[in-house]
């Protein structure tokens, strides 16, 4: 597998102050010299080019005068870039939201080593702002693992100190999630389609097979796109990832081919840091359901009208996953089919039963495995 660096231009909105208002200081009761006030300064947002790297992975037969391959998008967890994240793991005693605590060894690894034997160019851009909040940390004082308070503790007071500077990377996927300074209104989607352009221009990618794929902060930012830049993709796929809590934001539709695209949501019945039935970031702001957000791109997409309770009622569709322990995990699938102007089109939702946010590491690869294969299977009209 060949890794190469290419660097489309973008534009990164940075802040700067500007026009500080300067007042002189003055005298207290006691004749003593007082501090001027603290400056104000404006918060004004400056276009500029910036080239940043983005990894590119194809597999062994890719030529770029051979025939064209699938391109896979990987929008990256919060503070975790594609690269440390497929080296991160963590061993402990821990429970799920619904299941006791026990030892495990977990992770959000196997994506990447899927590039040669499903044969397809992957990339993996970083998020292009770093943020200072931790959107969803206060999520984790509820957690019954003790690790999980430290972890939510230590982040909010690092982020809190006014110096050392410590900022992550994180997609802006929503007013809730994850990069509050900007709330939704960031330009992380049009950077996202110009890393897509850029590696159309440079590569020999079948332009009917573009998927994105996304977890955590990168899954609500992955299902931003879903909404925005629907008819880029043949398939969009998230894990633990939701939309926006007011559909009304959700900007995909219009009926036609260009306003839909396949989605499949993946969440875990047990997750602690982004709960499968939606929650309020550390500012209040409200993120949905599971249920919630897949019912947003069915509406939206104009799929068959069944109610939830008939679309999850065929079992048919449920399949079972590796784990580490000593039986599988369940994953019940609740399919919208008849999306889209033609009816050629699916929103799907898998529910594994006792899995966290991060998991053991069989299930996990199991999971990128069986998302990998249900994205390569869709392909856009011409």
């Amino acid at each position: 597998m060949r890794a190469a660096v290419f660097s489309p231009v973008v534009v990164l909105l940075f802040a700067a102050s500007v026009a500080p208002r300067v007042s002189a200081g003055g005298v207290d009761a006691q004749g003593a010299a007082t501090p001027p006030p603290p400056l104000e300064g404006v918060r004004l947002n400056v276009p500029i080019p910036v080239v940043p790297d983005v990894e590119v992975f194809t597999p062994s037969s890719y030529s770029p005068t051979g025939a064209k391959k699938p391109l896979l998008v990987f929008l990256h967890g919060f503070c975790l870039p594609d690269a440390e994240q497929q080296e991160y793991s963590f061993t402990g005693s821990r429970a799920s939201a619904t299941t006791p605590p026990r030892q495990q060894t977990l992770s959000q690894v196997g994506l990447r080593d899927l590039v040669e034997t499903e044969d397809f160019v992957y990339v993996t851009p970083t998020a292009p702002h770093a943020t200072r909040y931790c959107a969803l940390c206060n999520v984790g004082e509820d957690s019954p693992n003790v690790g999980d308070r430290l972890t939510v503790r230590w982040i909010n007071s690092t982020l809190a100190r006014t110096a050392p500077a410590f900022a992550c990377p994180a997609w802006d996927g929503s007013d809730a999630c994850c990069n509050p300074e900007l709330g939704g209104r960031g330009d992380d989607a049009s950077f996202v389609k110009a890393v897509v352009d850029a590696v159309v221009d440079r590569y020999a990618i079948d332009t009917s097979r573009i998927y994105l794929m996304g977890i955590a902060t990168g899954g609500f930012m992955a299902n931003r796109m879903a909404c925005e830049y629907a008819d880029v993709f043949a398939g969009v796929a998230t894990f633990a990832g939701g939309v926006w809590a007011d559909a009304d934001k959700c900007v995909a539709g219009g009926g036609g081919e260009n306003g839909v695209t396949n989605v499949l949501n993946v969440h875990g019945d047990g997750d602690l840091t982004v709960p499968i039935g939606g929650g309020v970031n550390f500012a209040g702001v409200p993120f949905p359901s599971a249920d919630q957000t897949v019912d947003t791109f069915a509406r939206k997409f104009g799929c068959d009208a069944l109610p939830r309770e008939v679309a999850a009622a065929d079992d048919g569709d449920d399949f079972s996953l590796p784990s580490d322990g000593r039986r599988d995990v369940d994953v019940s699938v609740t399919k919208f089919e008849g999306c889209g102007a033609d009816g050629a089109y699916v929103v799907e939702q898998w529910t594994l039963a006792g899995v966290d946010h991060f998991m053991q590491e069989k299930t996990s690869r199991g999971v990128f495995k069986a998302v990998v294969q249900w994205l390569t299977s869709k392909r856009r009209a011409p």
